[in-house]
């Protein structure tokens, strides 16, 4: 077996190694980023407490009169705020990528991490990571609420209505679909300004560049063709006086 082929899962084996120790530190510091900032705490803590407000207001609003039919689906009713907590989760996820590259700091991120799809991943990780925990809380507290209030205001087995409580199977399934799709509405608001962000980035970049030729305005093409037009009437006046210069 030649030398190469025996130090080639020896370099793969290092690039591994790197690329996950990368990871860790994008992670360490991505996380020191969320938690000595005040505004994604509480945009956490709100979307928890506006999802719950809104699903409590929905169930408490909601009663099925005596001698009524109500088809209604009470889990559904009972997660009514997700609806309104994806939007907070949407602004957090932003947030994390717009406030670095719009004060220019993710060059200092960048030099001193200089992989980006690193960063990007630690940051994509840590916001799925908290989104899942405030939107477990959320969704619980949203399931509480319709198990504590919905049975007072008519919607009781004895009128064919199942307990709104996570040992229900459908119960259980939306509460965790609600929890994964606030997960979910975060990676893809990440997604949707990664991309353009990096772009808005490099064409920065490349103004701030020392060889970067700045593009040429309408006036300076028409002080080209000024310069133009009075260098042909002088030639085309040598030609008919010769005593007079061509330029």
């Amino acid at each position: 077996m030649s030398t190469a082929a025996q130090t080639q899962p020896a370099a793969t084996l290092t690039t591994g190694v790197r690329g996950g120790t990368r990871l860790g530190y994008a992670l360490q510091a991505e996380w020191t980023k969320l938690r000595t900032v005040s505004g994604p705490a509480w945009l956490l803590i709100g979307a928890a407490a506006l999802t719950i407000a809104v699903s409590t207001a929905a169930v408490g609003a909601t009663r099925c009169p005596q001698g009524m039919m109500c088809p209604i689906d009470t889990t559904k009713l009972s997660l009514t705020g997700v609806q309104f907590g994806q939007a907070v989760v949407a602004i957090l996820a932003v947030l994390v990528i717009s406030n670095e590259y719009s004060t220019g700091m993710i060059r200092v991120t960048l030099a001193a991490m200089p992989g980006r799809h690193a960063v990007l991943a630690a940051k994509a990780i840590l916001v799925t990571a908290l989104v899942l925990v405030a939107g477990a809380a959320a969704v619980f507290g949203s399931v509480l609420a319709g198990h504590l209030i919905l049975p007072g205001h008519g919607f009781t087995s004895a009128r064919g209505f199942h307990s709104v409580w996570l040992s229900y199977g459908p119960a259980l399934r939306a509460a965790s679909g609600s929890v994964l799709y606030l997960a979910l509405i975060s990676l893809l608001s990440l997604r949707a300004l990664a991309a353009p962000a990096r772009t808005m980035d490099a064409h920065r970049r490349g103004t701030d560049h020392p060889g970067h030729h700045r593009p040429a305005k309408p006036r300076d093409h028409a002080m080209g063709r000024t310069r133009r037009a009075g260098t042909l009437g002088r030639r085309r006046a040598a030609r008919r006086w010769p005593g007079v210069p061509a330029t």
